[in-house]
């Protein structure tokens, strides 16, 4: 079932939850034939939108828009999915709509768990910013009102002498041809971007400590893509070997792949027209090791 309506919604949730649509219209205080015509695209008051989140623990946002909370689970399977939409909080994503007709915001009720504070309007939000993010999310959400469309960022905030790390999807909501509204969510990476920090530090002194080795070093993905090698552009023959090396490695791959199959030891080594090659993998990686 697409979820692209408040109708498919409602009736997504009918199914979760296991329920018929007397259920739902004895909760919201409406007749069944109500609740059939919004299963079936009909309109649907603003209080009875909030009934219905209310009802089934999901947050009007959601019910609303749909696309921005279902969006965050791209990666994951089915049952993930739906815990998000079902128990947003469970999942540690706040969902937030900023009306910008009126200057307003509206937060889940789990903002200070994610955000470290609570937040009840936008110079909230914005003094958690270094002064440099806080431009730059300025001028996204000023494209975004001006132009429309979705947009996703990382900024960091700086809460009781404590720095993290939020991504926040946002998308603006047309009434009359105008971007009225923007609805989002957000969620603590601070995990994700520290070890992507981390491991490009130890790339950089790997590529550094490469680029010192005496003899000439290539490294592949497992499908034979050239990744990087330690030659000196600056060197004369550089061109030269460079091109001899790739060429030997890419007439030759196929064998070193069968090879580690059938003996996967740490490394083999191999003579190429006359050229000893070290390979080793690692990683998923293939390296290669010539002498120069």
């Amino acid at each position: 079932m697409t979820m692209d309506s408040i109708s498919t919604r409602i009736l997504h949730l009918i199914k979760v939850n296991q329920i018929v649509q007397a259920d739902l219209a004895k909760a919201c205080g409406v007749s069944r034939a109500a609740v059939s015509k919004w299963v079936k695209g009909g309109s649907i008051e603003e209080s009875n939108v909030d009934k219905i989140a209310s009802f089934f623990s999901v947050t009007p946002n959601w019910l609303r828009y749909g696309e921005t909370a279902f969006s965050v689970a791209d990666n994951t399977d089915e049952k993930s999915i739906e815990s998000i939409i079902i128990n947003p909080d469970a999942a540690q994503i706040v969902s937030w709509e900023w009306d910008v007709t009126h200057n307003t915001v509206s937060y889940s009720d789990n903002v200070k768990e994610v955000y470290g504070i609570d937040i009840h309007c936008n110079d909230d939000f914005f003094s958690l910013l270094k002064p440099s993010d806080k431009e730059e999310v300025n001028r996204i959400y000023e494209r975004l009102i001006q132009f429309g469309g979705s947009t996703e960022m990382d900024f960091q905030i700086q809460v009781n002498n404590e720095s993290k790390w939020i991504t926040s999807r946002a998308t603006g909501i047309t009434e009359d041809d105008l971007i009225k509204k923007i609805v989002g969510i957000s969620m603590d990476n601070t995990m994700r971007v520290e070890a992507e920090y981390k491991a490009s530090r130890y790339q950089t002194l790997f590529f550094f400590i490469l680029d010192k080795h005496p003899h000439a070093v290539f490294i592949t993905s497992k499908n034979g893509e050239f990744i990087h090698c330690n030659l000196k552009a600056a060197n004369q023959d550089y061109l030269e070997q460079k091109l001899r090396f790739e060429s030997l490695i890419a007439n030759h791959f196929k064998s070193v792949v069968s090879q580690f199959e059938r003996s996967p030891a740490d490394e083999h080594t191999m003579i190429w027209d006359g050229t000893n090659a070290v390979i080793t993998q690692c990683d998923g990686l293939f390296v290669f090791y010539f002498e120069t």
